[in-house]
Formats: C-alpha cells, structure tokens, sequence
C-alpha cells in the first residue's frame, strides 16, 4: 500500500489522512494540470498521448463519524463520503456483534464531501460491540466496504 500511495504522490497526488482515525482533514479537491490544446497540436503525438487527464482528486471512501472505536447513545450522526466513478448506490449496515447485518440506510447520489448517512437512534439496538459498514455499490454490483466498530451503550445517563 505504501509503494501505491508512493508512486501516485509522484504524479501528484497528495493524501492528508485515512478515516479510520476518526474525521479527516478535509483538503480541497485539486485537478492535474494537462497540455493546453496549442501545445498540443505542436508536440510530437507520443508526447500527447502521454499527456495526463484531467482528474478532480476524491477524498477516500470512509465512515468519518462516529470515529473507528467510539462509545456512543441515543441520537447519534452517522456521516461519512461515499463515491466512485462507477458509483451506482451506497448501503449502511449495522453489524451486530460484528456478525448479525442489519440495514440502516442507503442512498442513490454520491456523497462527494463528508456528509450526513444517517441520523441513527441506537436505542433501537442492543448494547455492546458493533460494526457500522457502509458499502459502495458500483455499477456492475460490486463493492467497496468501509468498516467503524462502535459500542452501543445506552445505559448512561441522559
């Protein structure tokens, strides 16, 4: 994984934080400069042709909130970002005990920033350790899973 983030940092690209620490810095998206279409006509076409695409960086696929290992009751926010260039849906799931699956929501647009999944009443669910997974659905059905284990406990006091 290092070597990727290594290779694409030298054409690039620049990565702030991964969401399993809980929200990331939310760097502005940037786009890869390419040959305006002058330069273009003029260069020898292998030159061209290896010339980058225009790219709008996305931020990485996660559930930002509640963080990986919160402790959490009552109302809480579920929000994260979930997109693809392929993207078709995406699908949030409790997983009860980190096994049982339980559906929670899911949305047909992408969500390009971090943005509000689900306002989600815990006290619906049992206490104890739990798994949120959200999926990101592609367009030929297959998918992306993004994990944040939370622990229900809606014993404290309100």
């Amino acid at each position: 994984m290092e070597t990727i983030l290594a290779a694409l940092s030298q054409q690039g690209y620049a990565f702030e934080a991964l969401c399993r620490a809980g929200s990331p810095k939310l760097p502005a998206p940037t786009t890869v400069a390419t040959a305006s279409a002058a330069v273009a006509a003029s260069a020898p076409a292998s030159l061209v042709d290896s010339a980058p695409v225009p790219q709008v960086l996305a931020l990485p696929n996660c559930i930002s909130t509640p963080a990986d290992g919160a402790t959490v009751h009552g109302l809480v926010p579920v929000k994260g970002i979930a997109l693809h260039p392929e993207f078709r849906k995406w699908q949030l799931d409790l997983l009860i005990d980190g096994a049982s699956e339980t559906y929670l929501a899911f949305g047909e647009q992408p969500l390009l920033e971090d943005g509000e999944l689900l306002s989600w009443d815990t006290t619906r669910y049992p206490n104890g350790n739990h798994m949120l997974r959200l999926r990101v659905v592609r367009d030929g059905l297959n998918y992306d899973e993004y994990f944040a284990q939370v622990t229900i406990d809606n014993t404290v006091v309100k």
